[in-house]
């Protein structure tokens, strides 16, 4: 009896990791050249006491991001989005070669520089979007 009320004490604390509470909003998606992958922009939030982060993923064509950026996460910035997270944005230069321009006054988290044969470059920018 005691063996099973322990049990049942405890499983909510081994489920409590299994649940992610973390939710995407995408903000934009910039299919390489060829068409075979996307770069995908998400604001994420995880609820208190992470706040607001910028993430992106590159993805398969048409994949939607279910989980953490896996090649860039910030958070703080000076330029203010709708989403909250620090701004950013992609664009590819090759099918092979992607930059991702951010809010230079973001805290970086994760930056990679290749993600299966793609290789990643990263431009600090210190106000704001770029104009085009």
């Amino acid at each position: 009896m005691l063996f099973r009320l322990s049990t049942l004490l405890l499983l909510p604390l081994g489920l409590e990791g299994c649940l992610d509470t973390c939710g995407n909003e995408i903000v934009r998606v910039a299919t390489a050249p060829g068409g075979g992958r996307d770069a995908v922009v998400c604001g994420r939030e995880c609820g208190a006491p992470t706040g607001f982060t910028t993430q992106i993923s590159v993805l398969a064509r048409g994949e939607i991001p279910s989980e953490a950026g896996n090649i860039f996460i910030a958070d703080r910035g000076r330029v203010a989005t709708r989403w909250g997270g620090p701004w950013a944005e992609v664009r590819w230069l090759s099918p092979d070669r992607l930059l991702v321009s951010y809010d230079a006054n973001a805290r970086l988290f994760a930056k990679r520089p290749e993600l299966g044969g793609i290789r990643i470059f990263y431009r600090p920018v210190a106000a704001g979007p770029l104009r085009r």
